[in-house]
């Protein structure tokens, strides 16, 4: 999979763009603030619906085009595929600064947002990505929910489901809290929360299991055979891991509405929901101590070098093919051995689009199969 073509209209500092991009690597560069990641950016809106950047839309709209009574992004994006060739827009209408209609469509056809996550599979890394390492666990739940959603729509379904099935249970405990609803009403919100969160629960599992295969090698690379790598899942609800996958759903719906009960008063009490996957972890334990706590900078750095590496290599096994790989500016974090290790990584994958500040950080032998384009305040070169 790669892209093939890419056309942005008011979007950040570019008024306007349209872009053919060979089957590929793809190395951007130019100075700070010229609209390197901006390109990423647009690209994984593409993907995901949503920017890795911020989570405010009104942000993505060119200054000046807000100047016009009605104003618009848009981003579009050709995608070449073993299925098929397929097509995304994404408007974004504006007035007054405010987004007042976002549309979303699919080979010319109007899609939801939920249609869209799993259509085109990328792979992100961006500095602030050692954040998921050491940082809330929210921001790990939010990368397995990611991964798990691009390649199983049904996790994605089940994900909504429980999000929506959490908020009313919440809503319902300040309620009964407050003395105006009865405790017994929690029963049926109990029962979805279960069924959803058994999935999710279940799945994140698996999804570590299998990045778990790939990672120990690559990181072992990495760290030239002298440390190793593992991912370890932390649910709430404990389980047997030995156990099929039957017999766990069984045994953890039940655990789940045991705790759930057992929890009630003090649920109540708080006005939260305090049993579930919306409260699971995962740790990256290098040579089984936790590189998040005990990690050094550069080490937590090669951790998630190795995660998102492992990732393409999950993706690829779940869906048939390798996910597009965005590396934003992160080879002046690097050093030397690490550098061209990353780049023999990737070189094998089907496209690697990655951004610098200095073009000669790159490796020769990557930098004559690339092909090469300079930004400059937000024109090509």
């Amino acid at each position: 999979m790669y892209i093939s073509y890419l056309n942005l209209t008011n979007f950040r500092n570019y008024s306007l763009l349209e872009l053919d991009f060979p089957k590929q690597h793809i190395v951007i560069h130019g100075e700070n603030a010229q609209g390197k990641t901006n390109l990423l950016e647009a690209l994984y809106i593409l993907s995901t619906t949503r920017s890795y950047r911020t989570g405010n839309e009104k942000e993505f709209i060119k200054w000046s085009a807000l100047e016009e009574p009605d104003s618009i992004t848009r981003i579009i994006g050709n995608f070449q595929k073993e299925q098929g060739d397929i097509k995304i827009e994404i408007d974004m209408h504006y007035a007054k600064s405010e987004i007042t209609q976002k549309r979303i469509k699919v080979n010319d056809i109007p899609r939801r947002a939920s249609e869209v996550i799993g259509q085109v599979n990328m792979v992100m890394f961006e500095a602030q990505d050692c954040q998921l390492t050491s940082g809330p666990a929210i921001l790990r739940r939010r990368y397995l929910d990611l991964i798990n959603s691009q390649i199983d729509h049904h996790y994605l379904y089940s994900l909504q489901r429980y999000n929506r099935v959490l908020t009313q249970r919440n809503h319902l405990l300040r309620l009964i809290n407050e003395g105006q609803a009865r405790a017994d009403q929690l029963d049926f919100w109990d029962n979805e929360l279960s069924i959803n969160g058994v999935y999710l629960i279940l799945h994140r599992q698996q999804m570590i299991n299998g990045i778990n295969e790939s990672v120990r090698t690559i990181f072992r690379k990495l760290s030239q055979n002298k440390e190793s790598l593992k991912l370890k899942y932390l649910p709430k609800l404990k389980y047997d891991m030995e156990a099929t996958q039957k017999e766990n759903e069984e045994l953890i719906l039940g655990k789940f509405h045991k705790q759930l009960q057992e929890s009630r008063g003090r649920e109540i009490a708080a006005g939260l929901t305090l049993v579930g996957p919306h409260r699971d972890d995962f740790r990256f334990l290098v040579n089984d101590v936790d590189v998040g706590i005990y990690g050094s900078r550069g080490q937590q750095r090669i951790t998630v070098l190795a995660i998102k590496l492992a990732q393409a290599e999950y993706s690829k096994k779940q869906t048939g093919e390798y996910p597009i790989m965005l590396l934003d500016d992160i080879l002046s974090e690097l050093d030397i051995t690490h550098r061209r290790q990353l780049l023999e990584f990737v070189t094998s994958l089907p496209q690697i689009i990655l951004t610098t500040t200095d073009i000669h950080t790159i490796e020769p032998f990557f930098l004559e199969q690339s092909v090469k384009l300079k930004v400059i305040q937000g024109n090509i070169e």
